[in-house]
């Protein structure tokens, strides 16, 4: 990440840190709704997107936000194995449209979501409306 130059094209680079970003929010929007590290890993995953909609060229200004989101997502997914296994697809999702790119800012949430309480079930949902 930190030898990427500023504004070189990344779409796989993009992708891969989607996935790892996006599996960590999946999880923690499960166990921990609205919680600091959830909208951490929320943030991270919109910027990615976001850099990705916008051409796939590699914003270094994100690599800080990135190394912590990457960092939080391990910590969740070695802590809850099971739980990574049923959010997988969702995040294998996000990389693909990135990889693909089709990816729409409108495939993460806005911060509009911390104005609700998380729906019951809504990890399995999203999980499942990925795999489709």
């Amino acid at each position: 990440m930190y030898m990427t130059p500023h504004g070189e094209a990344a779409r796989d680079q993009l992708a891969l840190m989607g996935f790892y970003v996006g599996w960590g929010l999946a999880m923690a929007s499960e166990i921990e709704f609205g919680s600091a590290r959830m909208k951490q890993l929320h943030g991270t995953l919109r910027g990615i997107v976001q850099a990705a909609h916008a051409g796939a060229r590699w914003d270094a200004a994100l690599t800080p936000a990135i190394e912590r989101s990457l960092h939080l997502a391990e910590k969740l997914l070695i802590d809850n194995a099971r739980l990574a296994l049923r959010m997988q697809p969702w995040a294998e999702g996000i990389e693909l449209r990135i990889k693909n790119g089709t990816v729409q800012l409108s495939d993460v949430a806005g911060p509009e979501i911390y104005n609700a309480s998380q729906p019951e079930g809504h990890a399995q949902d999203v999980a499942e409306e990925a795999a489709a």
